[in-house]
């Protein structure tokens, strides 16, 4: 893996995550599905009237996680939380709610609370509905493959795409297509999704300081037929607003049999109508990661897997692999040089043991380290800044350890990587999350490399009170002391 590639491991979905959650969702435990994706669900829930319920029967919650947060673990592109997934009548209606850690896992809350609701997928079930998972396909611009791909996955080279206009009813070719004409010219790249362009538009995208939005009609149209619904011959819906110029939105018409028109209209009439969610205007994260090579097919949620690629092979969903430890990271220290870790320590690389002494008897005398001296110091000091790809180590480092894939820990340690100058928020330590990481030998293991449990983070805690007032177990309370 090349190192300006992302590091795309889903610290959050563990393969036996996903297992037991779709062992259970199978079963009709739909709450000991939530239980294993990480999702709680609060007591208004479960006092839930029928469509609820029947709707949280085949809820996935491990299929909603895969979707709510990208390859970063942050919210993925266009969601904001709380996030409405159904309503129904009465006023009730199914919301999931928050509670992030920066490096721990982050909860989701399943409950009838609509107040604050910023985002709504009730019209996008197939990122949380299994019965509706294969719709994704439909939603990404394809017909009997995604844009982009064979039906088993592998990725269409060049020679593969369309060079001239495809025919309309080829909709993944139209959807490629589209995507090589926006580049350049985004109303010739809509017409290609079979969108026609009303004359508002032209003359909107004409004015001065006009900013044009990029998006992809061959994901939007779908988009907007699943929030008009199934029995709807007709409607129209809102796109987006247009920053410039203002007080103006870009609305869409569609009609069975008939096409769609895009047009440009009040931004205050606009508002009124029923808004396509904002997640459905690009594409989501997981798909350039594939074209790009960076996510194994192996590495994609079973459901969204077998939606995509119905041709691909059946095999278990294993997450991406973590981070590359690199043999050596360059420092510029007057020449090109390099630092790396060598059995469990940080070292200057570049540099004799000689020139390492010079240098500390310098500093001894009041003089300031730089260049590689300065990143040995600032790393097992856990202050002052770092390269790149240290940081990038270690931060999936606190990842795995936050959500307690201890085998990933042990990996990255045994590959070299000193524990010690791994910082997370307010300078905390990889012990500082004993109760995390929950294993009684990792923590051992970590100590024995030289991590204190008595240094205390930017609050001035030490390990030991964090897992005090976090309710660790004896053992791991034991394993600190």
């Amino acid at each position: 893996m090349a190192l300006s590639e992302p590091v795309l491991r889903r610290y959050d979905l563990p393969a036996e995550a996903v297992r037991a959650a779709t062992r259970r969702r199978l079963a009709g435990d739909w709450q000991g599905a939530c239980a294993a994706a990480g999702v709680e669900v609060d007591a208004s829930v479960l006092a839930a009237e029928p469509r609820m319920l029947d709707d949280l029967r085949h809820l996935a919650p491990d299929l909603l996680r895969w979707h709510l947060l990208d390859g970063g673990l942050e919210c993925a592109r266009g969601v904001q939380l709380p996030l409405l997934l159904a309503q129904y009548p009465r006023g009730l209606a199914l919301v999931v709610h928050p509670r992030f850690e920066t490096y721990g896992p982050h909860r989701l809350r399943l409950s009838t609370d609509t107040a604050w609701v910023r985002s709504r997928w009730d019209s996008s079930r197939h990122l949380w509905d299994a019965r509706h998972a294969t719709r994704l396909l439909h939603r990404l611009g394809g017909g009997d493959r995604a844009p982009g791909f064979h039906r088993d996955g592998r990725r269409l080279d060049r020679a593969h795409l369309p060079q001239t206009a495809p025919p309309r009813h080829d909709r993944a070719a139209s959807a490629e297509w589209e995507q090589r004409l926006l580049l350049d010219d985004r109303v010739a790249g809509w017409r290609a999704a079979g969108v026609e362009i009303d004359p508002t538009v032209t003359a909107a995208f004409n004015a001065a300081g006009a900013l044009l939005p990029f998006f992809w009609m061959s994901l939007v149209v779908p988009a907007a037929w699943d929030l008009l619904g199934a029995g709807a011959r007709s409607g129209t819906v809102l796109v987006t607003r247009l920053p410039q110029p203002p007080d103006q939105a870009l609305t869409l018409t569609l009609r069975r049999g008939a096409g769609a028109v895009l047009r440009v209209d009040r931004w205050r009439r606009a508002q009124r109508l029923p808004a396509v969610p904002e997640t459905a205007l690009n594409l989501p994260w997981f798909v350039e990661a594939l074209r790009r090579g960076w996510l194994p097919i192996s590495a994609v949620h079973p459901l969204v897997r077998a939606a995509m690629f119905p041709d691909a092979p059946d095999t278990a969903y294993a997450p991406a692999a973590g981070v590359r430890v690199p043999e050596r990271i360059h420092v510029q220290c007057g020449h090109r040089h390099y630092v790396g870790w060598r059995d469990g320590r940080l070292e200057a690389l570049s540099h004799t043991p000689d020139d390492v002494r010079r240098e500390r008897a310098l500093q001894a005398l009041g003089g300031r380290s730089t260049g590689c001296l300065a990143v040995l110091d600032n790393w097992s000091a856990r202050t002052g800044p770092l390269p790149r790809q240290i940081r990038t180590v270690a931060r999936h480092m606190l990842l795995a350890a936050g959500h307690g894939d201890v085998a990933e820990v042990h990996r990255l340690l045994d590959a070299g990587v000193d524990p010690r100058g791994v910082r997370g928020v307010q300078r905390r330590s990889l012990l500082h999350m004993a109760h995390l990481i929950g294993d009684v030998d990792l923590i051992r293991r970590l100590r024995a490399a030289g991590v204190d449990p008595a240094v205390p983070d930017g609050h001035g805690y030490s390990a030991l009170r964090v897992a005090q007032t976090t309710g660790a177990s004896a053992a791991i309370l034991g394993a600190l002391r």
